[in-house]
């Protein structure tokens, strides 16, 4: 290269631009794996969601991370709102006191089947 040869200058640039993505990405992924750090109260999918969608917006590198935790995003989301559903159609009974009771003992069945899949779901990027 010749001294008046801009190459150089514009390679050089174009190094500090892929620096500073790789550096925003690296930062990204902290915040996914500090967003999934369960603390012993479980972990607020509200939250998680939210992350994600920064992420989404501001991260101008593609993370490999985002794919594994949006699916397992919409799996905690799904299978939460499968545990909503079956509490809340237990306490919403117009039925007989025997009919009651059983509804509530099959209701409680299913929730607990889904606690027990909850407590098998990975939430790991």
């Amino acid at each position: 290269f010749g001294r008046r040869d801009p190459s150089a200058r514009v390679m050089s640039q174009n190094m500090n631009k892929i620096i500073d993505a790789i550096e925003i990405g690296r930062d990204c992924s902290a915040k996914i794996l500090q967003s999934l750090k369960d603390e012993g109260e479980g972990i607020e999918l509200d939250s998680v969601r939210k992350t994600v969608e920064e992420i989404d917006e501001s991260c101008p590198v593609g993370l490999p991370e985002m794919d594994a935790v949006k699916n397992q995003l919409y799996e905690a989301s799904m299978w939460e709102e499968k545990l909503e559903n079956n509490i809340d159609r237990g306490a919403d009974s117009d039925l007989s006191d025997g009919d009651v009771l059983l509804e509530k003992k099959l209701t409680l069945e299913k929730v607990e089947r889904l606690a027990s899949k909850g407590r098998n779901l990975t939430f790991r990027p």
